[in-house]
């Protein structure tokens, strides 16, 4: 559960419950420290969203996460692969997390498959049912290590 939440660039925390922290520890040129904001506390721009999917970025510094949560079917597959082929060109090193994802059918597999085939995404948190479906159809699976 995330303790507080900052805007990129913004110098004050907000913590929860509404309050902020406004005296941070200085260096000794007079700059503070940019705050530890967990990955999830920084603010999510909204990508796309029907009645069954959302797609969200959170941009950093480090790299830019993208999260799909919900189902991914025929009915909104080609819309995720507009948003995600768009999203390139936000960051070269993306981050795409599944971990929300509760259903993906083939169209889904196909989509996800293409659009990291060129590495420019790196997936985390796959699904279970989605990596069972990836090794029926003989893919590999999105997570694998770097060799």
């Amino acid at each position: 559960m995330p303790l507080a939440r900052s805007g990129i660039g913004s110098g004050a925390v907000m913590l929860r419950g509404g309050g902020s922290l406004e005296e941070l520890p200085r260096f000794a040129d007079g700059g503070a420290p940019e705050p530890l904001v967990p990955e999830r506390a920084r603010p999510e721009q909204l990508l796309y969203v029907d009645h069954v999917l959302r797609i969200t970025c959170t941009v950093t510094p480090a790299s830019s996460m993208i999260w799909l949560a919900g189902e991914i079917d025929a009915t909104n597959s080609r819309a995720m692969l507009s948003i995600l082929t768009q999203v390139r060109r936000i960051d070269e090193r993306l981050i795409l997390d599944l971990g929300a994802v509760t259903f993906a059918d083939l169209s889904a597999i196909m989509v996800l498959t293409d659009v990291t085939a060129d590495g420019t995404f790196r997936v985390r948190n796959t699904p279970r049912q989605m990596a069972r479906l990836m090794s029926l159809l003989n893919l590999p699976p999105f997570d694998r290590p770097a060799s």
